[in-house]
């Protein structure tokens, strides 16, 4: 299996927005679903800002998903997505490890629900840490992951 990530283009943009737009993606992730238009638009608005990288997952010659690396709130953080039908085969991990090899900022957040337990061990693997859990206003367990 070959990864790579490539620079997000807007060819890409309406694979991607169809993975976030599958109900499980939504009710697995602490991705907010948003309609096609809305999806474009921020996608290109995020590549627009300063000390973000996006890049679009390819497995094999497939784009599979996309992972995001962004400042927001003061740190950075780490995003990603993976299209339901490429789940289970270790994609994320290797997106991971790739991107902590483009981006040095340290530290990195990463961010997913309690019961997201494949998002938790993809994170942990790549050596994120614990760093606390937050109850949202909704009842969702949020954990908080960090690199140091």
């Amino acid at each position: 299996m070959h990864v790579e990530l490539r620079e997000i283009v807007d060819g890409d943009l309406d694979t991607l927005c169809a993975f976030q737009d599958d109900p499980e993606i939504v009710a697995s992730g602490f991705v907010p679903h948003r309609a096609p238009g809305v999806f474009h638009e921020h996608m290109r608005k995020t590549k627009l800002n300063a000390g973000s990288i996006g890049r679009s997952i390819w497995v094999d010659g497939v784009l599979t998903g996309s992972i995001m690396k962004f400042f927001r709130g003061g740190v950075h953080e780490l995003g990603y997505l993976i299209g339901k039908p490429f789940w289970g085969r270790g994609i994320a991990s290797i997106a991971v490890e790739q991107m902590l090899q483009i981006s040095k900022d340290r530290p990195m957040y990463g961010v997913c629900i309690a019961e997201n337990v494949a998002s938790q061990r993809v994170l942990q693997k790549a050596g994120f840490k614990l760093d606390h859990k937050v109850v949202e206003a909704d009842g969702v367990m949020v954990f908080h992951y960090v690199l140091i």
